[in-house]
């Protein structure tokens, strides 16, 4: 009987790949992550595993007759055709649970790097510009306004933080309740102006959809207060980075940062990267060995559909899944 094959778009962390050769699996990679390279191997994949590079559409899925379930090592669903996989009889599953402390904690290093003018401290000593110690008068979070838009899996952990470790108050915008932490940090749904006019820190955490595109602008970023910050650890496109960097240059706000950008890899002569008050990391917010590790059993669940069992976190419910295959 063959093997199951399974293409994994990059590297996962080797717990990943343990599970998959245990389980009888052979792995494919592709020569590279474009549309192109991808279509040769795709045609013999029974689950593909994809991080946040490449796309998965509806022409690269429907060459592939075999494919019954792709996984995302992580979260975040833009980079795939979502219509086109239900359609198709195929499984959508994610890490939905995994990297939800990762990323909260980076946002509270960006947080407290913006607040204490880190970069600008470090490269000042490497400099042997000491006298700068005057120069750079930072602020302290402990007690200041923290608001999050979307209160998801991430941005509930970014608030048990603040509120816990630094009790801060938590302002939030999200579009489903969340009696459960209004009740257990005293956090309060507000509209979104409500919460940019009042928010120390603003943390944008929502999926990029339709209604997310572009929804922090020059209107909303002027309702700030000018000494806010505002950071984006969840999709480039959910801010108009034009907008940010004039708040940044005109000081309409004290500083940004970003783990995401509009175009990844984003350009060199990015403007917002020639500014001193926004801080900048190449998405790495999931980036840790606890994360990458839990990520990468997301092939946990592509072998379960494989074998005819149904996901155990499903972004979609196929209208007819594919058959599935016997496996020893």
């Amino acid at each position: 009987m063959a093997k199951p094959k399974v293409l994994l778009f990059e590297k996962i962390h080797r717990k990943g790949i343990e599970y998959l050769e245990r389980e009888g699996c052979e792995i494919l990679f592709p020569e590279a992550i474009t549309e192109e390279a991808l279509l040769k191997v795709a045609p013999a994949a029974d689950g593909i595993v994809f991080r946040t590079r490449g796309h998965l559409s509806r022409r690269l899925m429907e060459a592939a007759p075999n494919l019954k379930v792709v996984g995302r090592h992580g979260v975040g669903l833009d980079n795939l055709d979502m219509e086109a996989a239900t359609e198709l009889g195929i499984w959508v599953v994610s890490t939905p649970e995994a990297n939800s402390e990762s990323v909260a904690e980076l946002v509270l290093l960006l947080a407290l790097s913006l607040a204490r003018q880190a970069p600008q401290t470090v490269r000042a000593l490497k400099e042997h510009r000491w006298q700068d110690r005057n120069r750079y008068i930072g602020q302290e979070i402990l007690g200041k306004t923290i608001g999050i838009v979307g209160l998801g899996r991430v941005g509930s952990t970014i608030a048990r933080i603040w509120h816990r470790a630094f009790g801060c108050p938590v302002l939030f915008r999200d579009i489903v309740p969340k009696a459960e932490w209004e009740q257990a940090l005293g956090a309060r749904p507000v509209s979104l102006d409500e919460l940019l006019k009042t928010a120390d820190c603003v943390s944008l955490n929502v999926p990029l959809k339709a209604d997310t595109r572009g929804m922090i602008g020059e209107r909303e970023l002027s309702l700030m207060k000018k000494s806010a910050f505002i950071i984006n650890a969840a999709r480039g496109p959910v801010w108009q980075e034009k907008a940010v960097f004039k708040a940044l240059s005109e000081n309409w706000i004290a500083g940004a940062a970003a783990d995401v950008f509009e175009e990844e890899p984003t350009a060199h002569d990015n403007p917002l990267l020639s500014l001193e008050n926004f801080i900048g990391t190449p998405h790495v917010a999931a980036h840790t060995q606890d994360a990458m590790q839990r990520m990468a059993m997301v092939v946990e669940d592509i072998v379960g559909v494989i074998r005819g069992q149904p996901p155990k976190y499903p972004a979609n419910q196929p209208k007819s899944a594919r058959q599935t295959v016997q496996m020893n």
